[in-house]
């Protein structure tokens, strides 16, 4: 997943520099690289990816370029491993916001960049939950069916439906 911002400002390139790196370091990143016109930040792995219920902490390489004025930011974001949700592209895209408003403002967004990280992570729970629900309500069935029937494939078979529930639910709950 790639997204791309660029704005202008009124300061000059080392105060946009300062507060853009102050916003990435307090929320996790690493700087990788620093120069007069760019910051390079890094964070997650690819393991990482397919484990954790927050998406800020997925692999993830961000590059900012600054010139006298104006701000450019690529973010480029791994999602291997993942089955991206709306909640999780909100999160991306109220992160990238609240960079922007970090630099033109001169504020600290930390507290909604948490909030959203929140109510994201509660989605993911829901959606793991509700699909285990459904995943037990539809092989519990297919799996007395398979076992009277001695026909095994009907309850691998159950089991894959209900389990698929989670691609059909991703972007609704």
């Amino acid at each position: 997943m790639k997204r791309e911002i660029s704005f202008s400002t009124e300061n000059n390139k080392e105060t946009n520099k300062a507060f853009a790196k102050k916003y990435f370091i307090d929320q996790g990143f690493v700087l990788t690289n620093e120069s007069e016109d760019e910051l390079k930040f890094i964070r997650g792995s690819y393991l990482l990816n397919m484990v954790t219920f927050n998406p800020l902490k997925w692999k993830s390489d961000i590059i900012l370029s600054f010139g006298h004025t104006d701000v450019e930011a690529v973010f480029n974001i791994s999602t291997f491993g993942q089955t991206v949700s709306k909640k999780e592209n909100e999160l991306w895209d109220v992160f990238i916001s609240n960079l922007k408003k970090t630099v033109l403002e001169e504020k600290d967004f930390a507290a909604i960049n948490n909030s959203s990280l929140h109510a994201t992570k509660k989605s993911s729970y829901k959606l793991i939950g509700v699909t285990l629900l459904i995943t037990t309500v539809v092989a519990i069935p297919a799996g007395i069916i398979a076992h009277n029937t001695n026909q095994d494939n009907v309850f691998f078979i159950g089991l894959c439906l209900g389990a698929s529930s989670f691609f059909i639910l991703k972007d609704k709950i």
